[in-house]
């Protein structure tokens, strides 16, 4: 989103501390650089760790009680390998 992890809901970087929480993904998730940046027609692609507990079974938009790892991909991405 480009402000400080204190300037955008965060507590800490963990997901009971809204680093990647639901408010983060319902909220300013969908109003980063990239976001903007896919809708102005630009191809985009993430390749490496994106935040802390992203991925975890217990992280929103993952389901529980699955093999595989959480699969949701963040807004603005065309390639994703996070």
């Amino acid at each position: 989103s480009g402000r400080y992890l204190h300037n955008g809901g965060a507590l800490n970087n963990s997901v009971s501390g809204n680093c990647n929480g639901q408010e983060w993904q319902e909220g300013l998730e969908q109003d980063t650089f990239v976001v903007k940046a896919h809708a102005a027609g630009y191809q985009t692609g993430f390749a490496g760790k994106y935040l802390n507990q992203y991925g975890e079974r217990s992280s929103p938009g993952c389901h529980t009680g699955k093999e595989q790892a959480c699969r949701r991909v963040p807004p603005g991405w065309d390639q994703w390998m996070g």
